[in-house]
């Protein structure tokens, strides 16, 4: 029903839901809003900050000798994730990682051996902050108001307001495609 919904790794989304106890149709909805379920890089950055370590928002990015075009997703693999966090770890501006797109440069300096570059422990590790802000309640104000932490943090402004309202939406709809 997931691969069918447009979702990639959808096995991986179901272990990693049955593994944090976030219900099957808020983890879909929470990898659909994130990546589609595909284990690459986010286009994070704005004009004003330029774009996160391989982000490709405003032009070309060059990883070992292989150009990926503007606007381009790109793969995460353990190889270039280990470049990712030196960089990110030094500095640079983050981005999203993998299929949850882990994205807070906190979670890398913090946990720098955790392989983020793994879909599922990505997912797993995504879900699991999604579980805590959720804290056992998938009613709808809780589900919203987890989604706007999880993509604003502790004070969500006007975006992750929307992004909250428009997890709780995806979440309504993959509950419906999974009933039965």
């Amino acid at each position: 029903i997931l691969a069918a919904g447009g979702l990639t790794n959808a096995d991986l989304i179901v272990q990693a839901a049955t593994v944090t106890g976030v219900p099957l149709a808020i983890a879909a909805a929470m990898i659909q809003k994130e990546s589609g379920g595909k284990n690459v890089y986010g286009h994070d950055g704005s004009a004003e900050t330029g774009p996160g370590v391989f982000s490709t928002k405003y032009g070309p990015v060059v990883i070992g000798g292989t150009t990926y075009a503007q606007g381009s997703d790109i793969p995460v693999t353990q190889g270039n994730f280990a470049e990712f966090l030196r960089r990110v770890t030094a500095g640079e501006k983050s981005n999203g990682v993998g299929p949850a797109q882990i994205t807070y440069a906190g979670y890398f300096k913090q946990y720098p051996d955790y392989p983020f570059w793994d879909a599922l422990a990505n997912i797993r590790f995504g879900l699991t902050i999604l579980s805590d802000y959720l804290d056992d309640d998938f009613s709808d104000s809780s589900i919203s108001s987890a989604g706007a932490r999880y993509n604003g943090g502790t004070n969500p402004g006007a975006k992750a307001l929307a992004y909250g309202a428009d997890l709780l939406t995806k979440t309504n709809t993959w509950r419906a495609k999974l009933a039965g």
